[in-house]
């Protein structure tokens, strides 16, 4: 269930996802931006839902598009457990950061997207082995935490990822940065599958604003008109 086929197909820009989500209508303000995924914190966050306010959240949202693509976010948490709550709340996938074992992976019966804290360079091989289960979300390390940065990360790191695979690219994306980040990788050539955003479109700590959203999509798009000689994977 992991393979790349098991995916979205690509669109001709990148997908976006909305994480961090704690209100019913700014899960729906995101579906209507165009979002492909909308993101739900199960970790020890600022942002976490329990699982019964993911269910509320989620009915919500599939009231309004029946074909929603919701990724619950997991620190840690044995596969087994993630599988159960995927299958219970019907999660589209699970991201993953943390310690997990190759072998704990393989045997998931769920979408995986591994989450990576990225430092550098250093990280290239550790980051191919991720991509030979599937799908990888890159964001920049920082001391202590497991995401949720909101800091950059040297984006050239990502790109031989991006030429193998699915790459979700996180940290400290905005409406005002996004479309530059998006012209350093068109300048190599390359383009992320995704970009996930959540501090970076929110007017308080777990308050999305519709105007960001809705901004940040617009400087997405803005991008890829201007570079359409760039391919997705």
């Amino acid at each position: 269930m992991t393979l790349t086929s098991e995916w979205l197909m690509p669109l001709d820009g990148p997908r976006i996802k909305i994480c961090g989500l704690t209100r019913k209508e700014d899960g729906i303000a995101a579906l209507e931006a165009g979002a492909s995924f909308l993101g739900v914190v199960f970790a020890e966050s600022p942002r976490r839902v329990t699982p019964e306010r993911a269910k509320e959240l989620m009915q919500a949202w599939r009231a309004h598009n029946p074909k929603v693509h919701v990724i619950g976010v997991f620190v840690s948490t044995p596969v087994g457990e993630v599988g159960k709550l995927v299958e219970q709340l019907g999660l589209y996938a699970a991201q993953l950061h943390g310690h997990y074992s190759t072998e704990a992976l393989r045997s998931a019966d769920f979408r995986i997207l591994r989450a990576l804290p990225i430092v550098g360079a250093q990280d290239n091989d550790r980051i191919a082995e991720a991509q030979e289960i599937g799908p990888v979300l890159l964001d920049a390390y920082a001391a202590g935490k497991h995401g949720g940065t909101g800091r950059m990360f040297d984006h050239s790191v990502a790109v031989p990822a991006i030429r193998r695979g699915l790459v979700f690219i996180a940290g400290g994306l905005n409406p005002t940065n996004v479309y530059d980040v998006m012209d350093r990788f068109a300048s190599q050539e390359a383009m992320p599958y995704a970009l996930d955003v959540s501090s970076g479109v929110e007017e308080a700590l777990g308050v999305k604003s519709r105007g960001k959203i809705i901004a940040f999509m617009e400087s997405v798009h803005r991008g890829m008109s201007s570079k359409p000689e760039i391919k997705l994977p």
